[in-house]
């Protein structure tokens, strides 16, 4: 592994803390085909140390073997936001190793006074006769004293981008649906896994307590603006009327009845 892609990895595992992301939701995020991108990562590895009876042919199909393990690991997880600039960043460098039989070099002058690079199985220096230079090695980064190609910049950026939306918390809504004169409540944003110490210091039935409250209240403006008695126990005088002008008011904020349902937000977690 570079050290550039190695200084990214670092830096994507401080996504989560400087944007105020959890940890929690980076580490519990599910990927499929994990096998894809355990073989294709074994493959990077070891492909140098493969026996090569007919040259480097046998290390070099590892090495195009990995990129299809990679990208395919890739495509299966593109739900996941930034993983398309994942797949394009592999993608650009597989294409310009597959197309010149490895990864050509430019080699900078610091390395020329040095006396050059010497070819590995899955770099060499560039010459005239390679292809798609634009995707070869040509940014020198002095930090790591290394090349690195513009897929690398690519793959980088999607790395962080999807290590920031991994880790973020998901917002959960709670929907009363509207159905008639029977408003029904939708609690299936309330059985989300892992909510946070205010969810858990509330407790989840005093949230449910809140909602089916608010679904009441809109039953009986209901009923009140059609003219019907509230359900439920009756109340004496001024505190009906007190219900009255309240109902009116909240008759007033929910009338833009033609909706079908209203959305209630909940903590976040």
């Amino acid at each position: 592994m570079s050290g550039f892609l190695l200084m990214t990895v670092g830096v994507a595992l401080f996504v989560p803390l400087v944007s105020h992301g959890s940890y929690r939701t980076l580490v519990r995020q599910r990927w499929h085909w994990q096998f894809l991108f355990a073989a294709g990562f074994a493959l990077q590895a070891f492909s140098g140390h493969l026996p090569h009876p007919g040259g480097h042919d046998l290390g070099f199909g590892a090495i195009v073997a990995s990129y299809v393990f990679l990208l395919g690991f890739c495509a299966r997880n593109l739900i996941r936001t930034g993983m398309i600039v994942v797949l394009i960043g592999i993608a650009l460098n597989a294409t310009a190793i597959t197309t010149n039989h490895g990864m050509p070099v430019a080699v900078p002058p610091v390395w020329a006074h040095a006396g050059g690079m010497s070819p590995t199985l899955k770099h060499h220096a560039l010459t005239s006769a390679d292809h798609l230079y634009w995707l070869s090695d040509v940014i020198y980064l002095p930090t790591t004293d290394e090349m690195i190609s513009f897929g690398d910049l690519v793959l980088a950026i999607g790395l962080l981008d999807v290590a920031f939306h991994v880790s973020r918390r998901r917002r959960r809504t709670a929907t009363i649906v509207r159905t008639g004169n029977v408003a029904s409540l939708d609690l299936r944003s309330l059985t989300a896994p892992d909510p946070t110490p205010a969810i858990k210091a509330r407790g989840r039935r005093t949230l449910v307590a809140e909602l089916e409250a608010t679904e009441s209240q809109l039953v009986s403006t209901r009923q009140t603006r059609a003219g019907k008695p509230p359900s439920g126990n009756s109340q004496s005088g001024n505190s009906q009327s007190g219900n009255s002008q309240s109902g009116d008011a909240d008759s007033r904020q929910i009338d833009s009845a033609s909706a079908d349902h209203y959305e209630f937000e909940s903590v976040d977690y």
